[in-house]
This record gives C-alpha cells, sequence and structure tokens, in this order.
C-alpha cells in the first residue's frame, strides 16, 4: 500500500473528527482519555499478546497538546491551537519531523486539511457541508506512486507510525479494514460521501477515479463514546455513541471484497472501559484486537 494512501485516510479521518459542530476544530470532552493499552490474537487462536500501552495523551486544561505511541514514545505528535481551534499537527519521530497538517477555516467551519512533508504538499482534502456536518470530501494526491511504493517497502518503521497516526483518528476498528482491502485501489484521487442518523455516520461511500467503488456501514449502541467531538465533531467516524458493528465492502475490477466487525463493550458507568473488536474477511476469522481506556482523575 502506498504511503501516501495512509496519509489520504489520516486526513480524510482528521476532516471528520474535526468537524459537523458550528465551531469546528474544538475538543473538550467530559472524560479525557489519559492512557489506551492494547492486546490482540489471530484468527481462532485466542492467545492473547501481553497487554502494552499504546497512547499517551497529554492535556494543558481543555486542550489536547500532545500524543505518544507505544511504550517508549518515540513517535509522536504535537498539536497546536488557534484559540481552541485545531490549526497544526505535527508528527515527530525520533524527536525528528516527519510531516504536519494545517487546516483552513472560513467562519469557523472547516474548508480544508492539507498534508506537508518538508516544503512539499502531497495531499489536500477539500470539505463540503450540508448544513453544520460534512457532506462530502474530495481528496486530491500529490506523489510519484512509485517513488512512494519503494519507500513504503523499505520504510516500515514508517508505515508502521503511519498505521498508529491512523489508529487514533479512524479507530482500530476502520484501520484493520483499510489495512485488509483499500490497498488494492490504485487512485489518487476521490471523493467521500457520508449518509447520518442524528450525530452518528451510518454510511461512507469512496468513489475513486479508477472505477473502484467503496462502502462502510455502521451500527451503534446509546453509550458515550471517548471520542464523541474529537476535535469538534459530532465524531461522524466513532459516531457520538460506540461502533456496534461494521461492514466495508469493496467493487474493483469486476471483483468484490468485504470486511466485518464486531464490537462489544464493558463500560465504568456511560463511558467505556474496554472494547473488543472480533474482525472477519468474506467470512472467514481474522483477528480480534482489545483496547483498554484509562480517564484522567
Amino acid at each position: 500500500m502506498k504511503k501516501s494512501a495512509f496519509l489520504t485516510i489520516v486526513i480524510i479521518a482528521f476532516a471528520i473528527i474535526f468537524s459537523s459542530c458550528y465551531k469546528e476544530g474544538v475538543y473538550n470532552p467530559k472524560q479525557k482519555i489519559s492512557k489506551i493499552y492494547e492486546q490482540s490474537y489471530f484468527g481462532l487462536e485466542e492467545i492473547l499478546s501481553p497487554k502494552e500501552l499504546s497512547e499517551s495523551w497529554t492535556w494543558d486544561g481543555n486542550l489536547l497538546v500532545k500524543i505518544e505511541y507505544g511504550p517508549d514514545g518515540e513517535w509522536y505528535q504535537i498539536l497546536e491551537y488557534d484559540g481552541k481551534q485545531i490549526s497544526k499537527i505535527t508528527n515527530y519521530y525520533n524527536e525528528a519531523i516527519e510531516g504536519y497538517m494545517t487546516y483552513t477555516y472560513e467562519k469557523s467551519i472547516l474548508q480544508k486539511i492539507e498534508y506537508f512533508e518538508g516544503s512539499t504538499r502531497t495531499l489536500l482534502a477539500e470539505i463540503s457541508h450540508d448544513g453544520k456536518k460534512i457532506s462530502k470530501i474530495d481528496i486530491t494526491e500529490y506523489y510519484d506512486y512509485i517513488e512512494e511504493e519503494n519507500y513504503i517497502n523499505k520504510n516500515k518503521t514508517q508505515k508502521e507510525n503511519t498505521l498508529k497516526l491512523m489508529h487514533l483518528f479512524i479507530s482500530q476498528r476502520n484501520l484493520h479494514a483499510i489495512q485488509k482491502i483499500r490497498h488494492k485501489i490504485m487512485s489518487t484521487n476521490y471523493t467521500i460521501n457520508y449518509t447520518y442518523d442524528g450525530d452518528n455516520v451510518i454510511k461512507e461511500e469512496y468513489r475513486y477515479d479508477d472505477g473502484s467503488i467503496e462502502t462502510i456501514s455502521y451500527t451503534y449502541d446509546d453509550k458515550f463514546s471517548p471520542y464523541y467531538n474529537y476535535m469538534n465533531s459530532e465524531c461522524p467516524v466513532n459516531g457520538k455513541n460506540n461502533i456496534l458493528t461494521m461492514l466495508q465492502q469493496v467493487y474493483y475490477g469486476g471483483f468484490q471484497d468485504s470486511f466485518s466487525g464486531t464490537f462489544t463493550y464493558e463500560y465504568d458507568g456511560k463511558w467505556p472501559i474496554k472494547d473488543i473488536g472480533e474482525y472477519m474477511s468474506n467470512g472467514s476469522p481474522e483477528f480480534t484486537y482489545i483496547y483498554y481506556y484509562e480517564y484522567l482523575k
């Protein structure tokens, strides 16, 4: 899968996560995540990996200012704001800048997100709204895909770090679907359309310039998601509520693939403290991920 494609999904996720409320780009949850731990196993083995620290979140009052990934925190992000609105997110690995995203607003409404590596823009996401909610995102990628393909194959660390970035903003359930299927689509321009039920996105439709079509459908519970209003959204990907099921279907070159997830939760009051995601590919068990959430006291 192309490095730029990973960044595309990151941008999409931020766009969704940062929008829907009247003043976009603001995130001030009642329960603030402090740490996330994870475990996993593949297929039907049910042999759990050791529980390890996945993410550490740092807050400055009501602003999320830093996210560190993994137990060593070598890879991290710094979040910058214009007032309370997110304006820039910079990605670091071993103290070196890998790239950054900028956010452009008009009258407090998100208009576009751009990703840069050095001074080179590698991706543009242009945002359309229906009222106060995102209705469409037009994506344009700028890169030599052969060069990028070679780069990502040689640099597995970069690939793993980008996946960690994706996990934060799309959630692991969407990330695994992306990893499993989207590598078969080779487009540099595409459009995403969104269908809502209240504050939850129940369908995403991707239309690629190579003719491929992808849909992702969701159902939800009635409990609070810790990602609600994440970076000031009605949290359409993760939703106001927690996802119970996900079905991803991709149609490309006369073929069809499907990938699904089923999710169960343990709660402390109204907030999840444990999230179990079981994934299947074309009807066969693939893997299970378990996440544990800790909140600021």
